[in-house]
């Protein structure tokens, strides 16, 4: 009996870990620091092993209640920050399959199909968010982002003065200032 409650205490508190790191990792803008570095893997070692030990956690949880939404999303996030984003795109995909609505998640897969090199999938799930959300701002930061990417500077422009228009002093604010401000030198 005591052995069960013991698992019992490390369940509960590897899913309250795995909650409270969703709902940090659902706040964080995934596609700013990663735009202008080189798509490397992450550094070997210890980091690796924490890496893979939650990956594997997760997946326990997960094997045991495959409806586990803040598991999905957050081994979507495991995967996302070591640049695996195939993985990463089929844990934000079976999220969306019970939380269909959910912006966040659909943002940062969305993120993740431009780093796969298909950024056509990604405007078209920022564009899904806008329709459903359209005071939901990371979606209209990060459309800009992709749509400068990929050339697409009049694009840009409108994605990101909608952010500035939803968040004037937003956390991203100055970092788009900046964008826009390149983009338009540019374009006269």
């Amino acid at each position: 009996m005591l052995m069960d409650k013991r698992k019992a205490s490390l369940v509960t508190k590897v899913i309250a870990l795995i909650v409270a790191l969703a709902f940090v990792s659902s706040m964080v803008v995934w596609i700013i620091p990663f735009i202008r570095q080189e798509k490397t893997s992450p550094a070997n070692g210890e980091a690796q092993r924490y890496h893979e030990e939650a990956v594997y956690r997760l997946e326990q949880v997960l094997s045991k209640d495959p409806k586990n939404l803040p598991a999905l999303i957050e081994l979507g996030n495991l995967h996302f920050d070591y640049r695996n984003y195939p993985q990463a795109i089929a844990a934000y995909q079976k999220a969306l399959e019970l939380d269909p609505d959910n912006g966040d998640v659909r943002t940062d897969m969305g993120i993740a199909y431009f780093y796969s090199g298909d950024p056509d999938r990604a405007i078209g799930e920022f564009n899904t968010v806008i329709e459903a959300n359209p005071q939901h701002a990371i979606a209209y930061l990060n459309l800009g982002v992709v749509y400068a990417e990929t050339g697409r500077k009049e694009e840009a422009i409108k994605a990101w003065e909608k952010y500035l228009e939803l968040e004037p002093e937003g956390a991203y604010a100055d970092f788009v200032k900046e964008e826009l401000a390149k983009v338009k030198k540019a374009g006269e």
